[in-house]
């Protein structure tokens, strides 16, 4: 999951805050199911 949220996807970039507000709602969206 780490990587997937770096610039890029490479481990050694920086954080990508678009991609981590995207994971975010994704994760927030799988909690109102339950």
């Amino acid at each position: 999951v780490g990587s997937s949220l770096k610039v890029d996807g490479y481990t050694w970039n920086p954080v990508d805050p678009q991609r981590v507000k995207d994971f975010m709602a994704k994760v927030k969206q799988g909690r109102h199911k339950s």
